[in-house]
C-alpha cells in the first residue's frame, strides 16, 4: 500500500531519532484568514509524540519550561493529528497586550480538519475559531467558521516547522509499523517531506 510505503521511508530517515534530543517534522495548516490575534508564535514550543502506528502520528504541543507568557501561553497543551490523506488540529491559547492604543486579553480556540490528496496536491478543510475575553476594555466574543479546498501551489506553501523532543523513540518503535486505532485514532502518520516554512508562525492560522 502506498501509504505504508510511503511511512516506512519516512520513518527511516528517523533512524537516529533515539540518539538525538530532538527532531523536525513538517505539518499542514490551512492558508486560513480568520482574523485571530497574534501571539508568541511556536518559538518556545515543543511536541511530544503522543501516540503512533502505521497509519497515525498524534503529538501534543506545550510551551517549554519557563517560556515567558509573552512568547507562549497555552492553557492546556495542543493536539495535532497527521497522515498522508488527513490532518486535525485542535488548540487553544491566550492573546494579550496592553499599550497606548490597544489593550485587549483573549482566549483563542482553534480547530480544523483537512482531508489531503497526496499531501501536496490538495486539501479540503473544514476551520473554526471562537475568540473571548475583553477588548480595549468592553467584552469580546466572536466565532468563526469556514471551510474551502486548496490546490497545488498553496498547499506546498502550508507546511510549517515543528521540533518534537518527546517520545522520539516511538518512531522507529514496533508499534509504528502496524495498522488500526491503537496508538493515535483515525488520522495517518506523516513526516513531511514537503518544504517547510522556517520562520515562526505569528499567527496560527
Amino acid at each position: 500500500m502506498r501509504t505504508s510505503i510511503f511511512l516506512a521511508a519516512a520513518l527511516a530517515t528517523l533512524a537516529k531519532a533515539d540518539d538525538a534530543s530532538s527532531t523536525i517534522i513538517g505539518y499542514f495548516i490551512p492558508p486560513w484568514s480568520a482574523g485571530l490575534l497574534s501571539h508568541g508564535g511556536w518559538i518556545s514550543t515543543a511536541a511530544s509524540v503522543a501516540g503512533i502506528n502505521a497509519e497515525a502520528a498524534t503529538y501534543h504541543v506545550g510551551c517549554v519550561k519557563g517560556a515567558p507568557k509573552t512568547d507562549c501561553d497555552y492553557p492546556t497543551s495542543w493536539t495535532i493529528i497527521q497522515g498522508p490523506e488527513t490532518v486535525s488540529f485542535t488548540g487553544k491559547y491566550i492573546a494579550s497586550t496592553s499599550d497606548k492604543s490597544t489593550s485587549y486579553d483573549i482566549t483563542v480556540t482553534q480547530s480544523y480538519e483537512c482531508s489531503l490528496k497526496s499531501s501536496t496536491e490538495s486539501a479540503s478543510c473544514t476551520m473554526s475559531a471562537q475568540m473571548s475575553g475583553t477588548y480595549n476594555g468592553g467584552k469580546y466574543d466572536v466565532t468563526t467558521t469556514s471551510s474551502a479546498t486548496y490546490t497545488s501551489m498553496p498547499i506546498s506553501n502550508s507546511y510549517y516547522r515543528l521540533t518534537v523532543t518527546g517520545g522520539l523513540s516511538s518512531f522507529t518503535a514496533p508499534a509504528a509499523t502496524k495498522t488500526g486505532a491503537a496508538a493515535a485514532g483515525p488520522a495517518g502518520a506523516f513526516i513531511t517531506a514537503a518544504p517547510m516554512v522556517a520562520a515562526a508562525v505569528a499567527a496560527l492560522l
